[in-house]
């Protein structure tokens, strides 16, 4: 029991809360009424670093990280120093993945300062990405970030963050960007109704919900500053449409703010560009309101249509120039007979014989040479 005391020595626990311990450590005050925001606004405890040197291994077949994602067989150590708490070598299982991490907190005057990095591995989206009754992606989800900050309060010390990392899917099927929505609007079209935005929204949305969109893969980096996350522009091939993604996180009031850019595949070589629908989430990270943006494909099913009108003309004028057929072949020509030339006065044919049959079937008579005029002298 010297100053500051020191403990070494191992724990086994059937089920911790690692974030309501972590909480603790810190000294997190809690919330007013009435305060907007998951973080609070008021300074942190001074007196929850206690004066400790030493470490403790720490073990525990289950470990809620967070309110949603649980870990199973958690294994860690918990060091302490002068005004730092260390937990690291953190390792465990994650909705069917692996976690690793380490977290720092450090006493810095009157705030904390914290470092954190985090590793996940083929985890179930549908487990880490919580939003609503239906789970937004399913599929499998990697996650690489480092981070860190200080403040005298919660708010503050989320609200100077800054980092780098980035997260990856693989085989996920993302809910909302049914692409058969594309198919409604083009037979929405092809029916003669009126293409108007209202009418095309109310086709689209409900198609859109309907289903998801399959992508083999998505990989992008995040960029942490002043506590906002922001995605680099994510582009990725999709079944029967591909996906544009960018926009943030605002990480002190847990709010989302993205745009999605859904195109289809593009109709003909002679329709140019491709149907596209924008979809923006904004709101709270669980349940963010979804608007849809279908001014784009609104000017596309015009340009549709008026290429299949011109498609149209232009079989028109090629069927009305081709020959008029009467259903049966033409009779052959008649050819005309044959020119008779007779031999010249004098001279016998030579082309043929005196008895050549002739058209009619009767041969030549002889013809005789005139006489030699008797001219008197």
């Amino acid at each position: 029991l010297t100053t500051p005391a020191r403990i070494d020595g191992r724990i086994e626990i059937d089920s911790v809360d690692i974030s309501a311990a972590i909480a603790a450590v810190a000294g997190m005050p809690a919330s007013p009424p009435g305060e907007a925001g998951p973080w609070p606004n008021a300074p942190f405890h001074p007196s929850f670093f206690p004066d400790l040197s030493g470490s403790i291994d720490i073990s525990s077949a289950r470990a809620a990280l967070t309110p949603s994602l649980v870990a199973s067989n958690l294994n860690g150590r918990l060091r302490f120093a002068k005004s730092e708490i260390v937990l690291e070598g953190i390792e465990g299982g994650i909705s069917g993945g692996r976690f690793n991490g380490t977290l720092i907190l450090r006493k810095e005057g009157e705030g904390i300062s914290a470092r954190t990095a985090i590793t996940l591995t083929g985890a179930d989206a549908a487990l880490v990405v919580v939003g609503g009754q239906r789970p937004p992606i399913a599929g499998r989800i990697g996650l690489q970030l480092e981070l860190d900050g200080t403040g005298p309060s919660p708010r503050a010390l989320i609200g100077s963050l800054g980092g780098t990392g980035s997260v990856s899917l693989e085989g996920a099927q993302i809910a909302g960007l049914d692409p058969k929505a594309f198919a409604a609007a083009t037979k929405m079209a092809d029916q003669g109704l009126a293409v108007d935005l209202a009418k095309v929204r109310d086709i689209v949305a409900p198609a859109l919900a309907s289903g998801s969109l399959a992508v083999a893969h998505a990989e992008t980096a995040i960029t942490v500053a002043a506590g906002q996350a922001r995605l680099s522009t994510i582009v990725a091939r999709g079944e029967g449409a591909d996906i544009t993604v960018n926009g943030g996180f605002d990480l002190t009031q847990g709010t989302v703010d993205a745009r999605i850019l859904l195109s289809g595949p593009k109709a003909s070589s002679v329709t140019p560009g491709h149907p596209e629908i924008a979809i923006a989430l904004k709101g709270p990270y669980s349940a963010p309101i979804v608007s849809h943006d279908v001014s784009a494909l609104v000017s596309w099913l015009a340009l549709r249509s008026v290429d299949q009108q011109s498609k149209k003309l232009r079989e028109i004028e090629a069927e009305r120039r081709k020959p008029e057929r009467t259903g049966a072949p033409s009779a052959a020509p008649a050819l005309p007979p044959p020119i008779e030339i007779l031999p010249a006065p004098g001279r016998k044919s030579q082309s043929r014989s005196d008895n050549t049959p002739t058209q009619t079937g009767r041969p030549h008579a002889a013809v005789e040479s005139p006489r030699p005029a008797d001219i008197a002298r």
